[in-house]
């Protein structure tokens, strides 16, 4: 118990995010260094006992990142990002290699491991990014859920 952590204050949504990083900072036998974690990182929360594994909770470095607001997130599945707002993505480049990304995901998601690949998505305003998506797998409060950590790879060098 961290005295500096205090027991049952929420933000929100509802979510102690503290309780959640913390989750993924200690969790049992990491598979993929993460580095620092705290409220300067975007992230997302997906319920994964849900169908399509919604997003639950934005971060607002996430919503700074992406463009978009957490009222339009929440109940959307992240795949959303991987299309311009309001269109498919019809580079062929693209959909091949967020395929790839895709069954690697579902693959090790759907055997409790952890994930760290590559996706091209879009923001808000159609802005094409590299996204380095880490995804954790956590159970929280009686419940599964997973951890999205997102960061534009071509912010990482520059």
């Amino acid at each position: 118990n961290d005295p500096l952590i205090y027991q049952g204050v929420y933000a929100p949504s509802g979510f102690d995010m503290m309780d959640i990083l913390l989750q993924v900072y200690n969790r049992p036998n990491p598979q993929i260094q993460l580095g620092n974690i705290d409220s300067a990182v975007a992230l997302v929360l997906c319920d994964a006992e849900a169908p399509d594994h919604p997003i639950v909770y934005c971060s607002e470095p996430f919503e700074n990142l992406t463009g978009y607001s957490g009222h339009e997130v929440i109940r959307q599945n992240c795949r959303f990002l991987q299309h311009p707002p309001g269109r498919y993505c019809s580079d062929r480049n693209i959909n091949q290699a967020n395929s790839v990304a895709k069954r690697e995901v579902k693959h090790n998601i759907s055997r409790g491991r952890e994930s760290r690949v590559r996706f091209t998505n879009f923001k808000k305003d159609g802005t094409k990014f590299t996204n380095i998506l880490t995804l954790i797998p956590i159970f929280w409060e009686g419940k599964n859920y997973i951890v999205g950590f997102q960061a534009d790879e071509g912010s990482l060098y520059r």
